[in-house]
């Protein structure tokens, strides 16, 4: 009987391995790629958005110094995965609510309107007109009891505002954020002052001012914390 020109079994089984881990290797390389594009593209996501709302909010160059450093590290941390996606966006998030957007919206308007803020402490008698706008902005951010003012206050200061520039691709890029209202007049001003003025807190909430590097060093904190109970 002539032999029969087949390949036997155990080598066909044995190429179909081969052919099998091969295939898995491809696969678990993209997927590995496919997610180090994402990271990648997230970090600088963040990056972007946290100079954009800065930006958006007038913060002055001396209260963005002290940030960067801790800037650079989330991006970093965000493109080698030591934090997660989702924390990406919680961090996002702490850039337009709670207190590290209020202590940067703080920032700018102490910035923004030094002129108006010192002639309303005179024509109140206040000794410490710009003290008294760090306390209220604080007692916003800690008191639950103010939801009146909060809304007052972020309805006059916050508005939409548009920024054009390049990607990180070069590409041009329009950004529709929400920043500081640089266009109010004085009564405005003042009648924010006022609301301001008119903030009483618990003594615990009246205890401290914002700080926008320690809001962003409480915040990574956290996320450490959590990263370590995962």
């Amino acid at each position: 009987m002539p032999e029969s020109s087949s390949t036997p079994q155990p080598v066909r089984y044995r190429k179909r391995f081969v052919v099998l881990i091969i295939v898995l290797a491809f696969l678990g390389f993209a997927a590995y790629r496919g997610l180090h594009s994402i990271r990648w593209g997230i970090g600088e996501a963040l990056q972007h958005h946290m100079e954009i709302c800065c930006k958006g909010y007038s913060v002055p160059v001396s209260a963005i110094n002290p940030l960067l450093s801790g800037f650079q590290a989330a991006v970093e941390n965000v493109k080698q995965g030591r934090i997660g996606i989702r924390q990406a966006f919680s961090l996002m998030d702490a850039f337009e609510e709670g207190p590290l957007f209020l202590a940067l919206l703080q920032e700018g308007f102490l910035g923004a309107y030094n002129s108006e803020i010192a002639e309303f402490g005179q024509e109140c008698n206040i000794s410490n007109p710009h003290q008294q706008v760090r306390n209220a902005f604080f007692i916003l951010a800690n008191g639950k009891d103010h939801k009146k003012s909060s809304k007052m206050i972020l309805g006059y200061l916050i508005e939409p505002r548009e920024f054009c520039g390049e990607s990180s691709m070069g590409l041009p890029q329009v950004d529709n954020v929400k920043g500081l209202n640089l266009s109010l007049n004085k009564a405005q001003a003042n009648e924010i002052l006022q609301e301001m003025a008119s903030l009483k807190g618990t003594p615990a909430s009246c205890a401290g001012t914002l700080d926008p590097t320690q809001e962003w060093n409480l915040i990574m904190q956290k996320l450490q914390s959590e990263t370590l109970h995962q």
